[in-house]
């Protein structure tokens, strides 16, 4: 498989992963062409990165605070949610964003292990991003608020395969289900 075709998968899988995941935290959300690098410039900045002896997959997520709020899991008053709170919020949505698209990739026999998540303040986004690998910009609106995520792919193997379609594994587990060893 080419590498271009690897790259175009990886970021196919991913954009829908950034949509399932808003959409499962009850926002409307859908993918645009357009940066708000303007809107974003004061955003905080999450990244996490996967990979394994094939490929390294580096994803900066960047997102307003309002979104970290509009989608905090709270029972009472938003107002309660402290900034240390929303820091971890963003933190645990970069961890999401990362584990479902490694949920894709290990349906279609690429298994990658996760890092961890880094939080970044007043950081420029072009300090984060790797020299290495392909970049892919993608932004999102969110309940009309712009969000945006970078994900740099580095291949180790040129020669790695990544089915387009999902395969079934009965041994898999679910979303949201642990393993324990």
């Amino acid at each position: 498989m080419a590498a271009v075709d690897t790259i175009k998968i990886i970021k196919a899988l991913y954009s829908s992963a950034c949509l399932e995941l808003f959409e499962s935290l009850d926002c409307v959300a859908s993918a645009t062409d357009e940066p708000h690098d303007s809107e974003l410039t004061n955003a905080p900045i999450a990244n996490i990165d996967a990979g394994s002896e094939d490929l390294e997959i580096t994803l900066n997520l960047r997102l307003p605070t309002s979104i970290l709020a509009l989608t905090y899991p709270v029972t009472g008053a938003i107002t309660d949610v402290s900034e240390e709170e929303l820091e971890d919020w963003l933190a645990e949505l970069s961890n999401q964003f990362m584990g479902r698209l490694k949920a894709k990739l290990h349906s279609r026999q690429c298994n990658v292990k996760l890092g961890l998540p880094v939080s970044h303040f007043d950081t420029d986004i072009g300090e984060l991003l790797s020299e290495k690998g392909h970049h892919e910009s993608l932004y999102f609106m969110v309940d009309q608020e712009p969000c945006e995520c970078h994900l740099t792919v580095e291949l180790f193997n040129e020669d790695l395969v990544i089915l387009e379609e999902a395969v079934e594994d009965p041994d898999s587990i679910g979303e949201g289900e642990m393993e324990l060893f």
